[in-house]
């Protein structure tokens, strides 16, 4: 603690590696980037007891569309026999980019989807982004790179032997996940040994922007030409959809469609994955809504800073990828910037850049003392009203005891 200003500053890290304890000294700046389960679990175990660190958790949750191509519809160069390229576009077949494979032949592709050959993510839909509301907290389709371990993660659970059936065709598979934008928010918190502990629950609206979507990824497999629709609810036998008419197989879809909404998203009865994890030390403009300022410094601790997707204020509408990329490229430069400052370092920089930076200490400076004081002011409230109640409590007890006795008297 800074006995000039009152304040904390971070000086290093201390951490247990085993039987060993590691003390790394860092008087000018340190910057935690756990990820957004481990980042909030190190800021409390080190004792900050903001009440944002560890909550607003976005999971970006998932559950996954499934559809069994018969192998007449893929032919050896990927292409649909209509040459529509859906087919391809779903399943990533054969291209000339795996012609080099020397573990595959071509007898095994034939017909095959193989959906864990390929670039990990391929194409997106962004037909139901906007969700049921039309505010943008919707859910995006997207074709992963669905080797046979996730499959049999995603997949129904009915009996061995169905389980055994179904995973038997995974290479005829084309796998889409349901990716949605969650209102819903979680909290992360240390156990006893310091291991994240989750709680996160999903509200409706959510529930029911990924079955707006989950409908539709059935719908997009059976355009494509799936004999076969399943979902991951422990409940769904899937459906299938051969021998049937182009009008029959319409109306089937849609009575599957209705089904998989009357079974809804029922707790440990449907597969949900979380895609990508967020928003547990969020910054924003004030210590009553957020855990760290707009430079990613921590409202408790000067010289303390968090640069990695926690930040985020809310959950993203797409994968955060290049999105965490960007925010911890921002602290990183405003952190270099700030210390060349401090260093007067900075006589070779342009003027734009010399404003940028006097403003941001100017900033910091301004929220530090904006936190200290509001933190002060809450104190003093608290303090003040129970000093009240206590000192009311303490006259109502006394003038009721004199008033047992008799001693009071109305002038």
């Amino acid at each position: 603690k800074d006995e000039a200003c009152g304040r904390y500053k971070a000086n290093g890290v201390l951490a247990r590696v085993g039987s060993q304890k590691i003390r790394v000294y860092a008087n000018r700046c340190v910057i935690v980037a756990a990820g957004s389960l481990n980042t909030p679990c190190v800021l409390l175990k080190s004792g900050f007891k903001n009440r944002h660190i560890g909550r607003h958790l976005h999971l970006h949750p998932v559950t996954c569309a499934i559809g069994l191509m018969p192998k007449e519809k893929v032919n050896k160069a990927g292409r649909s026999k209509d040459d529509e390229g859906v087919v391809s576009m779903l399943s990533r077949s054969l291209t000339g980019s795996r012609r080099g494979l020397s573990i595959l032949h071509p007898a095994e592709l034939d017909g095959s989807v193989l959906g864990w050959i390929g670039a990990p993510m391929t194409t997106v839909c962004s037909e139901f982004a906007s969700g049921p509301d039309d505010d943008g907290y919707g859910a995006r389709l997207e074709c992963p790179s669905a080797h046979t371990g996730l499959m049999g993660a995603g997949l129904s659970w009915q009996s061995p032997s169905h389980f055994k059936e179904t995973l038997s065709v995974a290479k005829n598979a084309a796998t889409l996940i349901v990716l949605q934008r969650d209102r819903s928010e979680g909290r992360v918190r240390p156990d006893r040994d310091g291991r994240p502990q989750i709680s996160y629950a999903l509200e409706e609206r959510d529930k029911r922007s990924m079955l707006q979507a989950l409908c539709g990824a059935m719908s997009l497999l059976a355009k494509a030409g799936a004999t076969h629709l399943m979902s991951s609810n422990a409940d769904d036998d899937g459906f299938n959809l051969e021998n049937l008419a182009d009008d029959e197989k319409e109306e089937a879809v849609n009575n599957y469609r209705k089904s998989i909404v009357g079974r809804g998203i029922p707790k440990y009865t449907m597969s949900v994955f979380s895609a990508h994890q967020m928003c547990t030390c969020r910054m924003g403009s004030s210590p009553s809504s957020s855990a760290t300022d707009e430079d990613g410094e921590l409202w408790e601790c000067d010289n303390l800073y968090v640069a990695d997707a926690s930040t985020l204020p809310t959950a993203s509408g797409a994968n955060p990828m290049l999105t965490t990329l960007a925010i911890s490229h921002m602290i990183s430069n405003r952190i270099a910037l700030r210390l060349k400052y401090e260093d007067d370092r900075l006589a070779d920089v342009s003027e734009d850049t010399l404003f940028n930076v006097i403003n941001q200490v100017a900033r910091r400076d301004d929220r530090r003392e904006r936190a200290s004081s509001l933190v002060q002011c809450v104190l003093n409230f608290i303090f003040s009203r129970w000093t009240a109640y206590f000192v009311a409590t303490v006259a109502s007890a006394a003038v009721l005891a004199a008033w047992r006795d008799g001693n009071v008297f109305l002038i």
